[in-house]
């Protein structure tokens, strides 16, 4: 588990950026700003501590069988507050890439979302 704050995380404007010079404009905002959405994680951010590239909405593993796909989600009652350390997300691969691999990084994924 990583956190992400994408308000202030300059690599997120700089991927945003990056997808606005390949696409143009002729994609959508709406559409640009889900690409960003589902492409950030795994081109601009080092994988976590499980490998797994992040994802932005990604629901967290069960504690049991650590699948992240439940079938239900349940609030416990009474609320259950946990205290615990998360580390922002890393992005040393990201940094250590030129200008034109970085764009040529993102324009695979958009190619790779389009099909």
């Amino acid at each position: 588990m990583a956190y992400l704050n994408a308000l202030v995380d300059p690599t997120y404007k700089e991927v945003d950026d990056l997808i606005a010079r390949q696409s143009g404009a002729e994609m959508k905002a709406t559409r640009r700003a889900e690409l960003l959405r589902d492409i950030y994680g795994q081109v601009a951010c080092d994988p976590d501590e499980g490998g797994r590239p992040l994802r932005i909405g990604r629901h967290p593993s069960c504690p049991v069988c650590s699948s992240s796909s439940m079938r239900a989600w349940e609030a416990a009652q009474p609320a259950l507050f946990v205290d615990m350390e998360v580390a922002p997300v890393t992005h040393s691969l990201w940094e250590s890439l030129t200008e034109e691999e970085k764009f040529l990084r993102i324009g695979r994924c958009i190619m790779d979302a389009r099909m």
